[in-house]
């Protein structure tokens, strides 16, 4: 079962995602640390939706600079996750593990059935926020809300295609204050409770000097 909450952990992350030159080019971007809260609806026969809730724990500090990000949940067996604009690769470490996972962002092997950008907004921490969806082979569901207010440059992420990142970041151009994922084996849904604009020191995603090796050579 421990193997099971790893294998989801790791899918939510690579999905999170885990964010224009011409006349965005002068505009300043988002930088600092944004809070999300979590809560996870499992799917599965006979596992509680406490039990995964626990391994993913309550909440999620997100720490963002430059096309950079730190993602670190709370839970007990939850990873730390980095992602490195200049290589386009995600790095994946969990409590006292002793590997670095990483994962090559410029593959996605699910066909993108659908990307729709919505007129519906919905306010997030007083925001309205643009609502984007997009539905991938295997009966996912993925929704992401941006906000307007908070650039985030899609340069950054113009070759992140796992996830299709590249294509929301395109369309939203914003801080995401909402994902929700649903699936056949859980839902999950991670809201910004805080956003804080600040300087952020690039040691931040300075990556632990462990063994990497690739998730696409696991069999998770």
């Amino acid at each position: 079962m421990k193997r099971l909450h790893t294998f989801l952990l790791i899918f939510v992350c690579i999905s999170f995602l885990t964010q224009c030159k011409n006349s965005d080019s002068n505009k300043k971007e988002f930088e600092g640390v944004v809070i999300y809260s979590l809560n996870v609806k499992s799917k599965i026969p006979n596992v509680d939706s406490r039990e995964i809730q626990r391994n993913f724990g309550n909440a999620m500090i997100y720490t963002y600079k430059n096309g950079n990000y730190k993602m670190e949940f709370n839970g007990p067996d939850s990873p730390t996750i980095y992602y490195l604009a200049k290589n386009n690769h995600q790095y994946t470490i969990f409590p006292d593990g002793d590997t670095l996972w990483t994962s090559d962002c410029t593959l996605e092997p699910s066909k993108l059935l659908r990307f729709e950008v919505k007129k519906k907004k919905v306010n997030i921490l007083g925001t309205d926020c643009q609502m984007i969806e997009s539905e991938l082979e295997g009966d996912l569901k993925y929704t992401y809300f941006f906000d307007p207010k908070r650039y985030v440059n899609p340069e950054h992420f113009k070759n992140h295609k796992m996830g299709y990142v590249n294509k929301f970041y395109k369309s939203g151009k914003g801080l995401i204050l909402q994902y929700k994922r649903e699936g056949n084996s859980f839902d999950l849904m991670q809201t910004a409770v805080k956003v804080e604009e600040k300087e952020i020191d690039p040691q931040v995603f300075n990556l632990p000097g462990l063994p990497q090796k690739s998730l696409d050579d696991t069999d998770y």
